[in-house]
């Protein structure tokens, strides 16, 4: 009896002294983010970029007189620093030839290009590396012409024989920009050894105006020709007297230019008696710069890659701190993938562009130096099941999404719906549950299927925690 009883009490007291717990299956954790969360763009681009680098011809007519003025160790270290500075910004080209032709037949002219293309034979034998180019200056010959100048005469003949139908130099449609240098002015529209007065040098200059504007607007169709003159505006030691054809020509370019940079009686023209020649293109780089960048875009990219899809309904876009509406007539409008699109519609259609854009109009135009900030994301994924990697217990399903608790609902929260087969777990949106999305991601197994506030997105955090059912 008592062995008996031993026995049976053993046996309780095993039982007993188990845990509740080892007689229940554990906790099944499921969770379903997605593994394409929503990606967020943000882009600041202003209009002092260029998409593609404004071309920039160039014409430098060097003073060869006797003083040779303007060719010294510091003109050339100006003139190395000036060709560094533009070739990071523009597509150039810079022909470097003597002011004062030679009587003898040698009439040097050397040629800097960052884009040699459509260059004749005659042109690419002128091209001259980047670095060399200012050794050049020293080849120039000394003029045998005396006193005699016939600048602006130089410039038209030099401009013709080498524009896009001769040599190729200077190009269609490029900004042209002329930078003659004297300690003397053109007298050629007087006998020989006379000294012009005021009255005659402008009559003269007025005469030649209709031929730069030829030149400008038949010729190149240039976008903006501008004539910058380093020249004597009062007496020094290197001036005999003041120049006036050439600051007159300068003006009158700049006047017609629709520049804005310049101030003053004589705009684009600096006095080389008050010249820090180190320094003798400062003037005109800044000029340059500030002004070929000055354009007007009605087109602007969105900077996400063409692989990456865009939420049209979540681009916002900012002009300078200031919010722009989406609107057809003062605002933006999303345009899609655009291929070649010009961006720019002033002072020419160019710059174009590959990719997703918006169509900018009225107001909401930019032009210089105003600028865009683009804020856009990847679509939104909406999700209306949940795929469980078991057969749950009903009765013990959680389910939290970004840590808010979803309760049983077929209004409002989950509801079990058992096994599926190629289940697409994904819809259209919260407003279409029954509408299935795209493109499909299919699942097969057990499913919970989410109602009103919970249906998720691919940047929702999913928890379900659950009992294993039988």
């Amino acid at each position: 009896m008592n062995v008996i009883k031993i026995g049976i009490f053993m046996v309780c007291s095993f039982f007993y002294s188990c845990s509740k717990e080892e007689f229940v299956s554990k906790k099944v954790t499921d969770n379903s983010n997605s593994t394409n969360p929503i990606q967020y763009f943000s882009d600041q681009r202003c209009s002092t970029f260029s998409l593609v680098k404004p071309k920039v011809d160039f014409l430098f007519l060097w003073d060869n007189s006797g003083s040779q003025l303007f060719v010294t160790p510091e003109t050339k270290s100006a003139l190395n620093q000036l060709i560094l500075k533009i070739s990071s910004s523009f597509d150039f080209r810079m022909l470097l030839a003597p002011l004062l032709p030679s009587t003898t037949g040698s009439d040097p002219q050397y040629l800097v290009a960052s884009n040699p293309d459509n260059l004749n034979s005659y042109a690419t034998g002128l091209l001259t590396p980047y670095d060399q180019a200012p050794n050049k200056l020293s080849t120039f010959p000394t003029s045998n012409l005396g006193s005699r100048e016939d600048g602006l005469n130089r410039v038209l003949t030099i401009m013709n024989t080498n524009r896009a139908s001769g040599t190729g130099i200077f190009r269609n449609g490029a900004y042209t920009m002329i930078v003659i240098m004297s300690n003397g002015d053109d007298n050629s529209f007087v006998p020989e050894g006379w000294t012009p007065n005021e009255a005659q040098a402008l009559t003269y200059v007025g005469s030649k105006r209709d031929d730069f504007q030829n030149l400008r607007d038949n010729i190149l169709h240039s976008l903006q020709l501008r004539f910058f003159s380093l020249v004597g505006h009062q007496t020094c030691s290197e001036v005999p007297r003041v120049n006036v054809v050439y600051k007159t020509m300068s003006s009158y370019m700049y006047s017609e230019s629709g520049a804005s940079d310049q101030q003053g009686t004589y705009p684009d023209s600096y006095d080389i008696c008050s010249m820090d020649f180190s320094n003798m293109f400062d003037g005109i780089n800044s000029s340059i710069s500030y002004q070929v960048v000055k354009h007007v875009y009605n087109y602007w990219p969105i900077a996400t890659s063409a692989s990456v899809a865009i939420d049209s309904n979540k681009i916002t876009v900012t002009k300078d701190g200031a919010n722009v509406p989406r609107s057809s007539s003062n605002g933006y409008e999303y345009v899609g993938y655009q291929t070649n699109r010009n961006t720019r519609i002033q002072p020419s259609a160019g710059e174009p562009f590959t990719g997703y854009m918006v169509k900018l109009n009225g107001s909401a135009q930019v032009t210089y130096p105003e600028c865009l900030i683009i804020n856009t994301q990847t679509p939104a994924e909406y999700f209306g099941y949940i795929h469980l990697a078991n057969k749950p217990d009903v009765g013990t399903v959680f389910v939290s999404i970004d840590g808010t608790t979803i309760g049983q609902s077929t209004t409002n929260g989950w509801e079990y719906v058992g096994y599926k087969n190629n289940q697409n777990v994904k819809i259209l949106d919260q407003s279409h549950p029954t509408t299935p999305g795209t493109p499909a991601l299919n699942k097969t197994g057990y499913f919970l299927k989410m109602n009103g506030n919970g249906i998720y997105t691919n940047n929702s955090k999913v928890e379900v925690k659950y009992q294993p059912g039988l």
